[in-house]
């Protein structure tokens, strides 16, 4: 009961992470491209959770998109999925799993 009210308390914690990854891209259209992507790489995590130690981690991502391209304006449009954990390097080892929405604009000068 005591990790319990521990681990449902309202709480913010930081993670480093550096990931190498690789993308694959494969025009649609003229004007859109489709692409995934995928990463990994060291985390350090700031505290401990009820599913992942504090400190050495990984950060595994993937990812689905689209790029669309309007003349020098690019509009990208993703969902991603990425699961933090330690490789079982220690207790807990569970690891957080999450995804996200990401949309972006950008201008080509």
């Amino acid at each position: 009961m005591e990790l319990r009210e521990e681990y449902t308390k309202y709480r913010s914690f930081n993670e480093y992470a550096l990931n190498f990854g690789l993308s694959i891209r494969y025009e649609l259209v003229s004007f859109a491209d489709a692409y995934f992507i995928g990463s990994i790489g060291p985390m350090i995590s700031g505290i401990d959770t009820e599913r992942l130690k504090k400190g050495f981690a990984f950060s595994d991502i993937i990812g689905f998109g689209i790029l669309f391209k309007i003349k020098k304006t690019h509009i990208d449009s993703r969902i991603t999925f990425r699961h933090d954990s330690n490789a079982g390097l220690g207790s807990p080892k569970s690891g957080h799993n999450s995804a996200g929405l990401e949309l972006g604009i950008s201008y080509q000068l």
